[in-house]
């Protein structure tokens, strides 16, 4: 009975579960097949690059380029989100070619940006990973608004630190971004970073007038919400609360399987132990 329980568990996973089953033809996707490959090896990369690995990142930089050139594949995603991705490449053949010439930093971005970026491709919208970092963004943004409204000498220093970390985590999910969000949204928001950073570099110059930075700061952090949850959800929380997150159709329907499994085993408990007490000991005769 067990078998049955969990066969019955399986058989309703595979069914809500999305995509193909593997190995059967029907419903077969090759450009999709292919952009799950694609961000495999993106994935192989990183951590071949985070590892000092040299000879996996030439396999897996290899294994990206022969993917990259599959019929199709390019009919997913933008033509912005693969120039994008095609300067990432670039820039990780010539670290592997010319080590010297890139930090271990630069080359652990750009391998992060092919990450997010081919798994945008192969991921379905609102599920890739790139929109996970929306959290740290928004963290990001209110430790610089925090980091300017400090009454000290310093927070102009204090508010360009804050700064250069939220633009190193734009940068990194821009390529994946562009894949999945207009465009114009992506260039709003990596323009409006340029602008404050002309702005506290002027007052760090003693340059500025600091009024100027007041509307900047919400701007900012509404320019990453637009990109971070597209433009329809660019006024919502970033974070939702467990009586404001609807659950999934496909976790509902699982969790739905799984109790009526487990009523069924349970049931079929009491069953057996009813007729074990009616049933007569084996080494006694019936009456």
């Amino acid at each position: 009975m067990k078998r049955w329980v969990l066969a019955g568990v399986t058989i309703i996973m595979a069914w809500i579960s999305p995509g193909p089953v593997l190995g059967t033809a029907a419903g077969t996707d090759k450009p999709q097949q292919d952009a799950a490959l694609l961000a495999a090896a993106a994935a192989g990369m990183y951590q071949a690059v985070t590892e000092g690995n040299k000879q996996q990142a030439y396999s897996r930089l290899n294994d990206m380029r022969n993917l990259t050139q599959k019929p199709g594949i390019r009919h997913k995603g933008t033509e912005r989100g693969w120039r994008q991705t095609s300067a990432a490449l670039q820039v990780l053949e010539e670290g592997l070619r010319h080590g010297q010439r890139l930090s271990a930093a630069e080359m652990r971005q750009s391998a992060a940006q092919l990450m997010l970026a081919y798994d945008a491709l192969a991921a379905e919208e609102g599920e890739a990973l790139w929109v996970s970092y929306a959290k740290l963004l928004d963290d990001d943004a209110k430790r610089l608004r925090l980091a300017w409204a400090q009454q000290t000498d310093t927070h102009a220093q204090a508010a360009t630190a804050a700064l250069h970390m939220l633009e190193a985590r734009i940068e990194r999910i821009a390529p994946a971004a562009y894949m999945q969000r207009d465009e114009q949204a992506v260039d709003a928001l990596r323009e409006t970073l340029r602008y404050c950073r002309a702005l506290l570099a002027a007052a760090e110059r003693g340059e500025l007038d600091e009024s100027l930075m007041n509307p900047l700061m919400p701007a900012l952090e509404q320019a990453v919400m637009r990109v971070v949850s597209g433009p329809q959800e660019a006024s919502a929380p970033l974070v939702l609360t467990p009586a404001q997150a609807p659950l999934p159709a496909r976790w509902a329907t699982l969790l739905a399987a799984i109790i009526l499994s487990v009523l069924a085993y349970a049931a079929w408990r009491r069953y057996a132990a009813a007729s074990a007490v009616r049933r007569p000991p084996p080494d006694r005769p019936a009456e």
